[in-house]
């Protein structure tokens, strides 16, 4: 072992040093107040250098005996097979820990150099950042899986980018909040157990060498093509729910639009170049009329609402809300998004402060402005009110109304009229500043402003609020049909008087909705199936079909189905044909039937002819023949 270990010592020490510079260097760039003081929501330069670093020192850890050219020479040694994956597993562990203790601690130091005042030693801290370059870990793992795996480089290649795209999206989408923000213990534990299970892999794949002339062995199958198989499905699904999307805009593009003309509502479809407005009639067939586009008309558009969060998509975790910097006399009260109150000061000081003189906390996701006359905020877990006192240097309570919880603390834009006029008088009794947009505590039943130390009810203000909330159209509570659904005009409360069901008429949009549904088959079989039994989820739903999902189409579902059994049968002949033996064909078989197409390219890649040709037996060589015979009387001494 220690002969192995100094054999990887130049890759071990080299990415130990220059990946622990880089995370020093990215971590330096942010700023130090934000990442040392009061905590980091978000980490993006951390993040993607811990990645990228990953995948090198995962990818160099694997092939570094290749590069050398010794792969070879110590499969021939008398040594385990497992001892020069466990040497290099090792290297890898030991560079991953210099990464994650001494980069943030080096740039810590230098920190507290260069900005002495704004940084802390705490645990607060430091957990974002090492929740951050967890990733560090998946990625070398995944790296260093692909490259151990018995196979051609390409091949290697497509598993590692496979791999890579699907555990961080299944990981960032299961990890995610409907507010936006990634739960820490669910992030840091699905990286790693993708670190688990792709170091599983690798060891698993170290115990074979590639022989493209022999049938892979069941223990491959088993814990290395299903891992690639089951990813390419993942990463499939992704990319057809892309396509897929855009197969329905073009639909959205061709289906008519909605007019009002002389107080009727029309369907017109526009000429090419949108200088005329042909009406169409229900069955979205031309009628002859037209008319030019008149400014300031009313015009609907045949649209479904799609939920664009739910796309495939990957980037650094945002741990908790951005910290807020509130001004006052002499710096700015911060309230940072984990909780922690500060006071920042002008020349450049940052001390600790919080509710009450023991300076407590405030819960996460807590908010703070500047309400009335005072530097408010409002905690999140048990709706009291506190405002800053510069004089004691702590929030103080703020007592609130008999039977009242606050919320939090929001903005409502003010406009010209007497309502919202009146409001501001109410909110600012010496004048306004000027702004549009100003703050009010909200509570449950009423909003309120701070005036002299207490709350003050702001009469009609959480109405008002709640009315230009609920005029911005949000979309539904759960997504719909996109290929089917029925527009009702007016849309303001008024009795209905034009109803139209949108479906794919003609042939231009058969064409397009037709296009998709191929698209549908293309999906994996198992994830079909899953999804026509549950509503388009908002975390991971780019793995579900918009046509199939809460039960759509069972039909489309059931052709799936028919095409993954259809093609599995089918290669389950070519693989009798060629030789294969029963446990391959029955595992390429369920292969196909639980994840589709993919499984059927997976297989025609894997399982070539060559691999279960049948070689005869080669016939035993002829004797020797001796030309010259040995006279016994001579003496060979």
């Amino acid at each position: 072992m220690s002969l192995l270990l100094r054999k990887d010592r130049p890759w071990v020490v080299g990415f130990a040093v220059a990946g622990a510079a880089a995370i020093a260097i990215a971590l330096l760039v942010e700023s130090a107040e934000r990442v040392f003081g009061v905590g980091a929501d978000r980490l993006e330069a951390p993040f993607h250098v811990a990645w990228i670093a990953g995948l090198l020192l995962g990818g160099v850890a694997s092939c570094f005996d290749e590069i050398l050219g010794t792969r070879e020479f110590l499969a021939q040694r008398p040594l385990p097979r497992s001892q020069p994956y466990a040497a290099r597993l090792l290297g890898v562990l030991v560079v991953l820990g210099v990464w994650w203790f001494v980069a943030p601690l080096a740039a810590f130091g230098i920190a507290s150099i260069r900005d002495s005042g704004l940084v802390r030693f705490d645990a607060s801290v430091f957990a974002p950042i090492l929740a951050t370059l967890v990733v560090a870990a998946s990625s070398a793992a995944i790296a260093f899986a692909a490259g151990t795996l018995p196979a051609p480089w390409w091949q290697r290649l497509v598993a590692a980018a496979a791999w890579f795209g699907a555990a961080f999206g299944i990981v960032h989408a299961l990890s995610s909040t409907t507010n936006g923000r990634v739960g820490l213990p669910g992030y840091v534990f699905g990286h790693v157990f993708v670190a688990v299970v792709m170091f599983a892999v690798a060891r698993a794949a170290s115990r074979h060498v590639a022989d493209p002339d022999r049938a892979l062995p069941a223990p491959v199958r088993r814990a290395v093509l299903l891992p690639v198989v089951a990813a390419l499905a993942v990463v499939v699904a992704a990319v057809v729910r892309e396509m897929q999307s855009e197969a329905i805009r073009s639909l959205e593009a061709v289906y008519p639009k909605v007019a009002r003309r002389s107080g009727e509502f029309v369907l017109f479809r526009s000429d090419e170049r949108g200088t005329a407005r042909r009406v169409v009639d229900s069955e979205h067939r031309p009628t002859g009329g037209s008319w030019k586009p008149e400014a300031g008309e009313d015009v609907w558009w045949g649209r479904q609402w799609l939920w664009y969060g739910t796309s495939f998509f990957f980037e650094e975790p945002r741990w908790c809300a951005s910290s807020n910097h509130t001004r006052i006399d002499r710096g700015w009260v911060v309230l940072a998004g984990m909780g922690g109150a500060f006071v920042r000061t002008f020349d450049g000081s940052l001390r600790a402060t919080g509710r009450g003189p023991e300076h407590a906390p405030f819960a996460p996701e807590s908010t703070i402005d500047q309400v009335g006359d005072a530097v408010a905020a409002v905690d999140a877990a048990t709706g009291e009110v506190w405002r800053f006192d510069p004089s004691v240097d702590h929030f103080v309570r703020v007592a609130s109304p008999a039977g009242e919880r606050c919320e939090r603390i929001e903005s409502h834009y003010f406009d010209d009229s007497a309502e919202d006029r009146a409001a501001r008088k109410a909110l600012f009794p010496e004048g306004s500043d000027g702004k549009r947009y100003d703050a009010f505590v909200r509570g449950r039943n009423g909003g309120y402003t701070v005036r002299s130390g207490s709350l003050v009810l702001v009469p009609g203000l959480l109405e008002r609020a709640d009315r230009r909330r609920a005029a911005r159209w949000s979309g539904p509570a759960q997504e719909t049909d996109p290929l089917v659904f029925t527009l009702e005009l007016p849309a303001d409360g008024s009795p209905v008087t034009f109803r139209h069901e949108f479906r794919p008429r003609t042939a231009g949009e058969w064409f397009h909705a037709g296009t998709a549904m191929l698209q549908s088959l293309l999906r994996p079989t198992v994830l079909q199936v899953a999804g026509s039994f549950v509503p388009m989820p908002r975390r991971a739903g780019w793995m579900f079909d918009r046509l199939t999902v809460d039960g759509r189409r069972p039909w489309l579902v059931f052709v799936g189905c028919l095409v993954a059994g259809v093609a599995a049968w089918r290669f389950g002949r070519r693989l009798r044909a060629l030789g294969a033996d029963r446990a391959t064909q029955r595992w390429w078989r369920a292969a196909i039937v639980c994840f589709g197409p993919v499984a059927v390219v997976v297989g025609l890649v894997v399982e070539r002819p060559r691999r279960h040709a049948r070689r005869a037996a080669g016939e035993p060589a002829a004797p020797p023949r001796i030309v010259t015979p040995l006279e016994p009387q001579e003496s060979v001494a």
